[in-house]
């Protein structure tokens, strides 16, 4: 992009309002702020991505619908530079918009809260008794490490290659615990 665009781009951001003090306002403008910077694109080709909601679109593509990047290059036509900077930069903003959004924090269900999921789930499930949640993961493979006691803490004999497995526990109520 070129200083032109840049500094419309500037322009465009809204101002800060000290005085108001809901959520909304501060975290767009700090989203808003993270996804155009200028001091973080490089002289070369535009970005093919124009537009907040094709950002927005990318990173909700590669949570909800746990594509891989290549078909997330071929789905939004990104050379797979701008795919890793795009979702860096969206995870970024994201981070910085749920910040203090109390229903967008990771927490573990209190006892009575429990009790309410278990009853969810005996409801559906009579055999499965105690049972408040259940536990989900995502094989992310990575690269050898140079470590081999690091390799070999690593490596799936199963899958025959390096992964670092990323497990979530998810509440009868789909809620993420």
């Amino acid at each position: 992009m070129d200083v032109a665009v840049h500094a419309r781009q500037r322009q465009e951001l809204p101002k800060r309002d000290e005085s108001n003090q809901g959520y909304v306002q501060p975290a767009s403008w700090k989203v808003r702020r993270l996804l155009l910077d200028p001091r973080s694109t490089f002289a070369g080709p535009s970005a093919k991505l124009r537009y907040l909601h094709q950002v927005r679109g990318m990173l909700l593509c590669f949570y909800v619908a746990s594509m891989e990047n290549n078909t997330l290059c071929m789905l939004f036509g990104v050379p797979p530079a701008t795919l890793a900077r795009t979702l860096r930069k969206a995870e970024d903003a994201l981070s910085v918009a749920l910040q203090g959004y109390a229903p967008a924090r990771i927490a573990f269900p209190s006892p009575s809260q429990q009790a309410k999921l278990a009853k969810l789930v005996e409801g559906r499930e009579p055999l499965l008794k105690y049972t408040f949640g259940f536990i989900d993961g995502k094989n992310l493979r990575v690269m050898q490490p140079s470590n081999a006691d690091m390799q070999n803490a690593m490596y799936n004999g199963w899958l025959h290659s390096v992964f670092v497995t990323g497990t979530i526990c998810f509440a009868a109520d789909g809620c993420i615990i």
